[in-house]
């Protein structure tokens, strides 16, 4: 059978039927808008009324005089704007048009309004491939701008009303997860904004539902991504506030479920954050995107919200800290068996730093768009953790779908002791068993490779260093790496290799990373020399 078909039937027998209807669904919807034309959504008109917020997260530095810089690529622009601009990849254009920029405290009326009236002229034209996302954001961000400006116009009502209608064709129950989350909260937005029940009722069904499903009982998002979490949670505010300083409708229900959840995640980031705020970049997260932590707290608490005292569960995240010493681990799964999009193959991964220095750094993402570039970051030998025969712990494919994918079963759990195991290489006869013993100047790492057959195929341990971290000198069984000792025993193989750091959006850094090879077992220890 061919290879592909094979990935797809191992991906759909974990899917969700509903997700499966909603994809033939939309896929039906887009016939239909493509024979009628979807410009009959485009002609539609509603009054909207201004909102009122209190002070809300703002954006930073997209657009600087007539240049907008977006995921480190620029476009400057004169009397036109190419909305549809192609050259720098379709998530950069996706990004332009959700609008984020109008959002920045340094953008004044008269120029906000100039490039709302610039995008008007173009909206017909505007084709995107990634509608229900961009539609939604740029609402939110529309209806941002003219409530902070208390704005009445009529063509910038057409624009959002219509758009509303067309969004509850294309709603993203296909994929769910985030896409489907903002979804829920633009519509909320535009309820509001419109006094419109009808969108306050979709968007009910959909909050209702996903946010009992995708907060965690930790409090984490369960796509476990740091930056797609604070993102959430930024935007779950926003609809506190939005409910809390607008009385267009009352719903204790939705508003109850709002604050939990909003204290719930706020929990998780006290629980993960390291002593200087810093997060560790697991799965497709981007450390200089993460909204900080400290913000958040503080926009929360201007709402009176505060985190709730509950500790890290089911996401699978453990931060262990040990006086100066502090580690993130992931001892939990990749994520929902059917959302898997941001996932990587990073199961028992780790995070390791020392007086808020990183020794070993566990790499998030740098693309989002460059296939070759996603697959080598989202793969196992690209995270510290273990890879057998070379392959990785799930199998990828057309991007964002995941087949095979680890089981994780958690043995036996302390405060600073994990020992794990998973089945991500039983369809190569081998399962991969970690142990972790965390002291205040290092960690003792056991790796056991049970092999299913008679084949003992070999294994690699991967550790990949912080860019900082240059002069490696191997010394038989012993890695020395500037204020640290690492001690191998069952090795037969130490290699030093370079690789690309995931620094930024399309920015990546050469840095040095050492791989173990072993059959069976190994163990490795960490040790800091000047504690």
């Amino acid at each position: 059978m061919n290879k592909k078909i094979t990935y797809y039937l191992k991906s759909i027998k974990l899917d969700r039927t509903d997700r499966i209807y909603h994809s033939i669904i939309l896929w039906l919807n887009k016939k239909l808008n493509t024979i009628i034309g979807s410009k009959s959504y485009k002609v539609l008109y509603r009054k909207g009324l201004p909102l009122y917020f209190k002070p809300y997260i703002t954006s930073k530095n997209i657009l600087t005089h007539n240049t907008f810089n977006i995921l480190n690529r620029s476009l400057s622009f004169t009397s036109e704007i190419p909305w549809n601009y192609p050259n720098n990849g379709k998530d950069w254009r996706d990004n332009l048009n959700f609008f984020f920029f109008l959002t920045q405290d340094d953008l004044t009326k008269e120029k906000g309004l100039m490039l709302l009236y610039l995008y008007s002229d173009q909206y017909k034209n505007i084709k995107l491939e990634n509608e229900n996302l961009v539609i939604s954001y740029r609402a939110i961000n529309w209806i941002k701008f003219i409530s902070k400006h208390q704005l009445e116009r009529k063509t910038l009502d057409r624009i959002l009303y219509s758009d509303y209608r067309y969004l509850l064709s294309i709603l993203a129950y296909n994929k769910g997860g985030y896409e489907l989350l903002v979804n829920g909260i633009s519509l909320l937005f535009g309820a509001y904004y419109f006094k419109a029940p009808d969108l306050l009722k979709e968007a009910k069904i959909i909050l209702s539902r996903e946010l009992s499903e995708q907060i965690l009982s930790d409090g984490a998002h369960f796509q476990k991504s740091q930056m797609f979490h604070n993102l959430i949670l930024s935007h779950l505010i926003d609809s506190y506030n939005l409910m809390q300083n607008n009385s267009v409708f009352e719903d204790e229900q939705l508003n109850n479920l709002m604050l939990s959840k909003i204290c719930a995640m706020l929990a998780f980031n006290q629980n993960i954050t390291y002593t200087n705020g810093d997060f560790a970049s697991f799965n497709e997260s981007v450390q200089e995107y993460i909204i900080p932590n400290n913000e958040l707290l503080n926009y929360a608490s201007s709402l009176n919200l505060k985190p709730f005292d509950i500790p890290l569960s089911s996401s699978g995240f453990r931060k262990v800290k040990l006086d100066k010493l502090e580690a993130t681990i992931d001892i939990g799964k990749m994520g929902p068996d059917y959302c898997l999009h941001f996932a990587q193959a990073s199961v028992f991964s780790f995070d390791l730093r020392f007086n808020n220095k990183t020794f070993i750094i566990n790499n998030g993402t740098s693309t989002f768009e460059d296939k070759i570039t996603r697959f080598r970051e989202k793969s196992t030998g690209y995270h510290n953790t273990v890879s057998y025969k070379n392959k990785n712990q799930a199998e990828f494919f057309n991007n964002f779908k995941v087949a095979c994918r680890p089981e994780v079963t958690v043995l036996q759990e302390d405060k600073n002791y994990f020992k794990v195991s998973h089945d991500g290489y039983k369809r190569l006869n081998a399962i991969h068993q970690r142990e972790f013993k965390f002291y205040p100047n290092g960690v003792l790492i056991t790796d056991e490779i049970t092999h299913l057959n008679n084949h003992h195929d070999l294994s690699f341990a991967n550790f990949h260093f912080h860019p900082d971290y240059t002069d490696i000198i191997v010394e038989d069984n012993i890695v020395k790496i500037g204020e640290w000792k690492m001690e191998f025993n069952g090795q037969k193989d130490i290699r030093v290799l370079d690789y690309q750091h995931p620094l930024s959006y399309n920015k990546r850094v050469l840095a040095k990373k050492i791989e173990i090879c072993f059959t069976n077992q190994l163990t490795t220890k960490i040790i800091r020399l000047d504690y």
